[in-house]
């Protein structure tokens, strides 16, 4: 699936890292939105992984993870645009 992350831990690691090292000056106020819808899919993640423990249901988990993963694809790409517009 995604070679980021593989649960909410990883993924939230991953996201924190992300934005310690690559945020600088050049994001406007939408990509900080981004980030903070990203950062709110992270931790729906968790809920959901919790969910799926208790129930033995990953469906919603799986699809969590494919819309966490093309948040974070946006983001990057936010990020290289921003990048060579400076």
């Amino acid at each position: 699936m995604s070679e980021r992350f593989n649960t909410a831990e990883e993924a939230r690691r991953y996201v924190d890292a992300f934005r310690h090292t690559k945020i600088n000056n050049r994001f406007n106020q939408d990509s900080f939105r981004l980030l903070n819808n990203v950062i709110k899919v992270v931790t729906e993640l968790s809920q959901l992984e919790v969910e799926a423990r208790q129930t033995r249901r990953t469906h919603k988990v799986e699809e969590c993870k494919v819309r966490l993963d093309n948040m974070i694809d946006h983001l990057e790409k936010l990020l290289i645009i921003a990048k060579l517009m400076s």
